[in-house]
């Protein structure tokens, strides 16, 4: 009995020492390209205008990437600007929402809900960005876009903390696919005389 107590105690204690595996994000479709558009600009700067409160309903906190961390990277890795054009000349980029709400859902009552899986809460995410060139230095853009990114999904209340960062994580990658696609469009309409 003794013995059987200890063998327990052994597989309890490397269960505890383990713990749950950590949920690993994978990088981003844009992260794996190396072709970066080239925008006939001095520099290009982000501006963080979206102020997250970092407390329920938001929850791009909780995110492995938050959205508006994935902006700035893409930002990064698929833009570059040209030195040599004049020090005037800048490509202002305004994250001016990145956020992700949620909405808790209704919840089976009775001694169905005892047998039911539900959906916990929706998700509702959002990314609002604009593009600016200034190529003189003035107050008036030379150009400008907007790009809009919405996107929802709903999990389970059974859902592990890493099934939730890998679904938290997954609309990141999503919504940045749909982000750079329309950025392309929208830079090759209104932007086009800029690129090279």
């Amino acid at each position: 009995m003794k013995k059987i107590i200890i063998i327990a105690m052994a597989f309890f204690v490397a269960s505890c020492e383990q713990g749950p595996t950590p949920f690993v994000a994978a990088p981003f479709a844009f992260e794996t390209q190396h072709d970066a558009i080239r925008v006939n600009v001095h520099e290009i700067r982000v501006i963080q205008q979206y102020q997250s409160p970092r407390k329920r309903p938001n929850v791009e906190q909780e995110f492995p990437v938050t959205p508006a961390a994935a902006i700035e990277r893409w930002v990064k890795l698929r833009l570059s600007s040209n030195p040599s054009i004049s020090a005037n000349s800048v490509l202002e980029i305004t994250i001016e929402d990145a956020s992700v709400r949620e909405v808790k859902l209704p919840k089976t009552k009775g001694f169905k809900g005892l047998i039911t899986d539900d959906q916990d809460a929706r998700y509702d995410a959002k990314m609002n960005v604009s593009f600016r060139l200034y190529s003189g230095g003035g107050s008036i853009s030379d150009a400008s876009a907007q790009v809009t990114i919405s996107r929802s999904r709903t999990i389970n209340e059974r859902a592990t903390v890493y099934q939730r960062e890998a679904i938290y994580h997954q609309m990141t990658a999503e919504m940045m696919n749909d982000f750079e696609r329309e950025t392309h469009a929208r830079l090759r309409q209104y932007f086009s005389q800029y690129l090279n």
